[in-house]
């Protein structure tokens, strides 16, 4: 190759690391400072996946020796990692102190079919099922798992289980919000409760008013908790840091990249998450194959 051809290759790619840096150094000001609504709220949504993408101009820059360049985009990687794992766990699970195991399956938009789901529960080493169908169940509960609360629509979330239960209900948080919960015996006899979250349809100006209702829901109660589902929104935003900075409670999962209609998905705001108390653990988090519905069933096998 030429010199004058080389040397145009050189200025291309110093132009685009020049470009991408730019850029780079705008997204993480408007991520850092930015209010999280309006115009900026596409931004801070999909942060994350802005990570990404400076992992991978890290990795460019490297691979074509613009180590300088490269220099300059670790401390935006600095500075975003940060950022998304004050609150959260971006690679690994939290794996706590408790020795109890313990197995949740979750699945959204089961649809009507799921008895074969129920029937695996048992092999999967479930003690809870957490549900959120599409119509009202049928001919799903067998000798292993049993419904034990009652609703006017149990098509917006149940709770089934193998183990015994206290007390259980749903309770709402806006007129279309709500959650199914249930407060089960484990091996060891302490009380546990543990909430059906479903947010996939939460609208951008109810995430406030919702997170504030769920919030005074968990401080009502005086038995430790396990939240599970999908928060709709993403653990890095205001509204979740608040709500957990208040509660108490931790991400104990890893960012989960799927929108349960795959096992990973680069292009999904990591929504589904497992809250619980210091000692709760997770052991292994599962997409087990899709039994019913459009979206797979996600194991989460606990310590407690």
């Amino acid at each position: 190759m030429s010199y004058l051809s080389q040397k145009k290759k050189h200025e291309r790619r110093f132009a685009f690391l020049n470009t991408a840096i730019f850029f780079m150094a705008l997204l993480t000001v408007i991520n850092i400072s930015a209010p999280e609504n309006g115009f900026f709220a596409f931004f801070v949504d999909w942060q994350f996946q802005g990570y990404l993408l400076i992992l991978f101009l890290f990795v460019y820059a490297v691979a074509v020796r613009y180590f300088v360049h490269a220099a300059v985009i670790v401390l935006f990687i600095g500075i975003n990692y940060v950022g998304l794992s004050a609150y959260s766990n971006i690679f690994f699970n939290i794996s706590g102190s408790g020795g109890e195991d313990f197995g949740i399956i979750y699945q959204n938009q089961t649809g009507a079919d799921i008895s074969r789901l129920v029937g695996e529960a048992a092999s999967a080493g479930a003690d809870v099922v957490a549900l959120n169908p599409s119509t009202r169940l049928e001919n799903v509960i067998n000798d292993n798992y049993r419904l034990f609360h009652d609703d006017a629509d149990l098509s917006r979330g149940v709770i089934l289980s193998n183990r015994p239960v206290v007390r259980s209900g749903i309770v709402r948080f806006n007129e279309k919000l709500g959650a199914s919960y249930a407060v089960v015996l484990p091996e060891n006899g302490r009380e546990l409760m543990i909430v059906n979250i479903d947010f996939s349809s939460m609208k951008r100006e109810d995430e406030k008013i919702v997170f504030k209702n769920l919030e005074e829901f968990v401080l009502e109660q005086d038995i430790p908790m396990i939240l599970v589902g999908d928060f709709g929104i993403s653990s890095w935003k205001k509204t979740f840091r608040d709500f957990l900075g208040r509660t108490g409670l931790s991400i104990k999962n890893h960012f989960i990249l799927s929108n349960g209609q795959s096992s990973f998905n680069p292009f999904v705001r990591p929504t589904y998450n497992l809250l619980g108390y210091k000692a709760l653990g997770i052991k292994d988090i599962v997409f087990l194959s899709r039994t019913s519905g459009n979206n797979r069933p996600l194991l989460f096998k606990l310590g407690l």
